[in-house]
């Protein structure tokens, strides 16, 4: 699919996309694939408890972004993203970090927690 997108628009320098696959309404598969430059990027899909399914691909093109402009490589920016959306979709760690999510989920120096 990234190959056929990217023919679509070769000059985008940057496709990515999740990888779900719903076991249950609460437990997800979930991870990502990307095409950075021509070179695809994998995030192998893991287990996921979640709360609520709204955001989470917002949240892992944000945690994307995130890696790029904190300079670091595609891999590592992909990760992240993935990262970031596992979080924000976790029934787990948004309970224990509710308050988190109200203050738009960032620490005191404005990151993301886990990505940083």
């Amino acid at each position: 699919m990234l190959h056929r997108v990217a023919e679509f628009y070769p000059n985008l320098k940057l496709i990515a996309t999740t990888l779900r696959t719903a076991q249950t309404a609460t437990k997800n598969d979930w991870g990502a694939v990307a095409l950075y430059e021509g070179k695809t990027l994998h995030v192998p899909q893991r287990p996921l408890e979640i709360l609520d399914r709204v955001g989470g691909g917002d949240s892992f093109g944000s945690g994307l972004i995130y890696g790029f402009l904190a300079g670091k490589d595609a891999q590592w920016a992909v990760q992240c993203g993935v990262s970031h959306g596992a979080r924000w979709q976790d029934n787990t760690w948004r309970h224990k970090h509710g308050h988190a999510l109200r203050g738009r989920g960032r620490d005191e120096r404005g990151l993301s927690p886990h990505c940083a």
